[in-house]
């Protein structure tokens, strides 16, 4: 049985082709392991009152720049991800605390004045010469909750910060450690405090990833605009940026295609549907004209999503009666860095 090509060659179409003050000090280390120390915290009975991995942050890498990307997978029913909007943000120390602040390129409107934009606080648990140690689970309580990916025909074109957010009842960080991408990855467990439609209360169970990545962004690609003729045609995007006038620039999300882009299948795709979705992603190199999109077999034991792999997930979830495809982005360019498409098996059916 094939998994019919629209299936597949759509949303990888939509996850391919959709494409101040400031720190003090410039010089962004390359590896994540020159910043940031992590280490385990003995399991207590319950695990839900400790965390289970501290986080160190080399003080060399104060107003250091990061790109801090999240991710946010709903835990109710199948577990759903999607991408929260991506940050340039650094850390600094004030009066025995440590700050998370965003950077105020593309957020600063006016140069007339300083601007400081304050996300999160950390306790700091150990401090030595050298070395932060700090709460990151007591700094995470709340989750910025506006999207990566947007559209100017579906959330205009206006300047939007993105700090509409949701508060966490209680929460714990299960895992901390180093990816192959270069980043430290976080995983946080919570339960979100949610305001239905109607005005009723109610909590939401989800995983939160973090992921930072030292902030050194790739000068040669290059940018494009996100065109408003969408009469004819209409990309996904990031979210607008100021300008040095004051105006907004909206650029388009796009990959690199001047290497080829890596598709991993995951491991718990049915053999009947293997291939289908192989041959469904490679089609696209008709499009290209040569081969930009190479594909995998991810490894048994990873799941979307990961900032190692571009993952095409199938989910065993024959009521879905949906599919969709997940990026992320540096806000600053548009460039997508790592995405994955959530197939559920109702596909296979219909």
């Amino acid at each position: 049985m094939r998994l019919p090509f629209i299936a597949i060659t759509f949303l990888v179409l939509v996850a391919v082709l959709t494409g101040c003050s400031k720190p003090k000090s410039s010089a962004v280390p390359k590896d994540i392991k020159s910043s940031f120390l992590v280490s385990e915290v003995p399991t207590l009975p319950s695990p839900l009152k400790a965390n289970r991995a501290k986080v160190t942050l080399l003080r060399d890498s104060l107003e250091k720049e990061f790109l801090l990307q999240v991710q946010s997978i709903i835990q109710v029913g199948a577990p759903q991800f999607r991408g929260m909007q991506s940050r340039i943000v650094y850390f600094t120390e004030q009066d025995g605390k440590l700050y998370l602040v965003e950077s105020s390129k593309g957020n600063l409107a006016a140069k007339n004045l300083p601007q400081k934009l304050l996300l999160a606080e950390f306790p700091i648990t150990e401090s030595t010469p050298t070395a932060v140690t700090f709460d990151f689970n007591a700094g995470m309580t709340r989750l910025f909750s506006v999207t990566d990916w947007r559209s100017h025909d579906g959330s205009g074109g206006r300047y939007d910060p993105g700090y509409t957010s949701a508060k966490s009842a209680f929460s714990f960080i299960s895992t901390a450690k180093f990816s192959n991408s270069n980043s430290l990855v976080i995983h946080q467990l919570a339960q979100l405090e949610m305001q239905s439609g109607v005005g009723e209360n109610y909590n939401l169970p989800v995983e939160i990833i973090y992921y930072l990545t030292p902030y050194n962004p790739d000068s040669t690609f290059a940018p494009s605009r996100a065109t408003r003729k969408y009469d004819r045609m209409g990309f996904f995007e990031v979210s607008p940026k100021y300008n040095d006038e004051g105006g907004t620039v909206i650029y388009a999300s796009k990959m690199d295609v001047r290497k080829p882009v890596i598709y991993a299948i995951s491991a718990n795709t049915p053999a009947d549907f293997k291939q289908a979705v192989r041959d469904g992603i490679l089609y696209w190199n008709r499009a290209f004209g040569q081969e930009v999109i190479k594909v995998i077999d991810a490894p048994a034991d990873v799941t979307a999503p990961n900032n190692d792999l571009n993952i095409v997930q199938w989910v065993d979830w024959s009521t879905a009666g949906f599919a969709y495809a997940d990026a992320q982005m540096d806000p600053k360019s548009g460039q997508i860095l790592h995405q994955q498409i959530y197939l559920t098996s109702a596909w296979a059916i219909y």
